[in-house]
C-alpha cells in the first residue's frame, strides 16, 4: 500500500501536481532556501554548538548514490529510445508524445534536485559556512528552477530526451 502510494506520487499524473501546476511554489521555495542558507540559517546557528549530522549525512549520501544511480540507467535508456524526436520541431505531434513519456523521469528528477537543496542545510546546521559558497547555493538554485521551468514548458526547452 504505500510503496504504490510512493510510485503513483512520483510516476503518475504529473501534470495535476501542485508543485508542477503552481506558479509560484517552487519559486517561493527557492526564496525561502536562499534566506535560510545565507541569513535565517546562520543567524539561528550562531549561539549554538554545530550539529552533529555523521549518520543522517552518510544515509543521505547513500541515498543520493542510489538515487542518481537509477536515473542514470533512466536517462541513459531514455536518451537511446527516442534519439530519434531529438532534431523535430516542438510542436510536432511526436515530439509531444515522447516529452509526455518522458514527463516523469523530469519529474523525479525535479523531485532529487529539490531534495539535494538539504546540502545547504546540512552545512549551515554543522556550522561549516566556509563550506557554503555563492556558487554553491545559487547552483542548487538555478538547477532546480532550470528543470522545473523546462518540465513545465516542453516547446522552449531544448532537445527532451537530453
Amino acid at each position: 500500500m504505500l510503496l504504490n502510494s510512493i510510485s503513483d506520487f512520483l510516476f503518475k499524473n504529473v501534470e495535476d501536481k501542485l508543485l508542477f501546476k503552481n506558479d509560484y511554489l517552487l519559486p517561493s521555495i527557492i526564496i525561502a532556501y536562499l534566506l535560510f542558507a545565507t541569513r535565517i540559517g546562520p543567524s539561528l546557528m550562531e549561539a549554538r554548538k554545530p550539529f552533529s549530522l555523521r549518520r543522517v549525512m552518510v544515509a543521505y549520501n547513500l541515498f543520493e548514490v542510489c538515487v542518481n544511480a537509477y536515473l542514470f540507467k533512466w536517462i541513459f535508456s531514455t536518451m537511446s529510445n527516442c534519439w530519434h524526436v531529438h532534431c523535430l520541431p516542438h510542436d510536432d505531434p511526436r515530439y509531444l508524445s515522447v516529452y509526455k513519456k518522458t514527463l516523469p523521469l523530469w519529474w523525479f528528477i525535479l523531485l532529487n534536485k529539490m531534495f539535494e537543496l538539504s546540502d545547504t542545510v546540512f552545512f549551515v546546521l554543522r556550522k561549516k559556512c566556509n563550506q557554503l559558497s555563492a556558487l554553491h547555493i545559487m547552483h542548487h538554485s538555478i538547477v532546480c528552477m532550470m528543470i522545473w521551468w523546462f518540465t513545465r514548458n516542453p516547446s522552449r526547452t531544448g532537445p527532451i530526451c537530453l
